[in-house]
C-alpha cells in the first residue's frame, strides 16, 4: 500500500512540477503571467522528486 502511495505522490509532483514549468515558459513570453516564480517554484520541485529519488548529478571538478 506504501508504494502504491508513493508513485502517486510521486506523479503528482512530476505533473504539478511539469505545469508550472509550462506556466513559466508561457509567462516568459505573455506579459500579462508571472513567469520567473513559476519557473523558481518547477525548479525546486523537480529537484526535491530528484533528491527524493537518489539521481542527482554531482558536478566532477577536475583538478590539473
Amino acid at each position: 500500500m506504501s508504494d502504491v502511495l508513493n508513485g502517486i505522490k510521486k506523479a503528482v509532483f512530476i505533473t504539478v512540477g511539469t505545469v508550472s514549468l509550462v506556466i513559466g515558459v508561457v509567462g516568459l513570453i505573455l506579459p500579462l503571467v508571472p513567469g520567473i516564480p513559476f519557473l523558481i517554484a518547477s525548479v525546486h520541485i523537480l529537484y526535491q522528486q530528484l533528491i527524493l529519488e537518489g539521481r542527482c548529478v554531482t558536478v566532477a571538478r577536475y583538478c590539473e
